[in-house]
Formats: structure tokens, C-alpha cells, sequence
């Protein structure tokens, strides 16, 4: 069985592979997001708590509505 190298998949295509439950294309994506998004919200909020916050509600939330993302081109 082959494996996949997430870390070589476009967003496009990671996207399509959580719609679909994948928790490796998940772990992908947070890996690559996590820290520019937190990184962003902090400057933004003034507040790495706030942003730590902030950051685990997006990724959970972007998690349980992965579905409704059904259009991505």
C-alpha cells in the first residue's frame, strides 16, 4: 500500500482529502498553518492567550464544518 507524503499535496487537494475525514491531510494542514495563523492572530489581539484561544476554535471548527466546504476551485 502506498503512503501519502501530505507535506507534497497542494491546500487544494489536502482541503478535498478532510472533506473527506482524512486526519493526516488535517494534521497537514494545521502543521503548516498553525504557527503563521497564530503568529498573525497575536499581532492582531495583542494577546497569545487570546490567540492560542482563538487559534484551537478556528481549527476545531474548521474540523467539524469540513463538509460544508464542498466547492473549492
Amino acid at each position: 500500500m502506498l503512503q501519502k507524503n501530505y507535506s507534497l499535496l497542494s491546500d487544494k487537494i489536502l482541503i478535498s482529502l478532510v472533506i473527506d475525514h482524512d486526519t493526516k491531510a488535517f494534521d497537514e494542514v494545521y502543521n503548516r498553518y498553525c504557527t503563521p495563523l497564530f503568529n498573525y492572530l497575536v499581532k492582531m489581539l495583542a494577546d497569545e492567550q487570546l490567540a492560542e484561544d482563538l487559534l484551537q476554535n478556528i481549527f476545531v471548527s474548521f474540523w467539524e464544518r469540513r463538509r460544508s466546504f464542498s466547492n473549492i476551485d
